[in-house]
């Protein structure tokens, strides 16, 4: 394997990280939602502050506030993404293609 084909594997992988990401928070989140009562997991955080936040207004004013909060919504989006992406991977590398 010689420079340029590791050039273009970091680069697919890039833009594949970001289809993977696209679909994830388009698809796979708002399916998610509607199986648990239409929850939208973007807006779930555990509040470590003193302002209220529960709605995204109020999150993106504590966020703006430099309140302390702990966006475990976000962190669920990121690992499901993550593991569409080992899955994939993880099928590439077995079929060997």
């Amino acid at each position: 394997m010689n420079i340029l084909d590791l050039a273009i594997a970091v680069i697919m992988g890039a833009a594949f990280g970001s289809i993977v990401k696209t679909f994830t928070d388009g698809i796979i989140m708002p399916v998610i939602g509607a199986i648990t009562g239409g929850i939208d997991f973007k807006d779930k955080v555990i509040n470590l502050g003193d302002m209220p936040v529960t709605t995204p207004e109020q999150i993106a004013a504590a966020q703006a506030a430099k309140e302390p909060m702990i966006m475990y919504g976000q962190f669920l989006n990121g690992v499901i993404t993550f593991l569409i992406v080992a899955l994939v991977m993880f099928a590439l590398q077995r079929d060997e293609l």
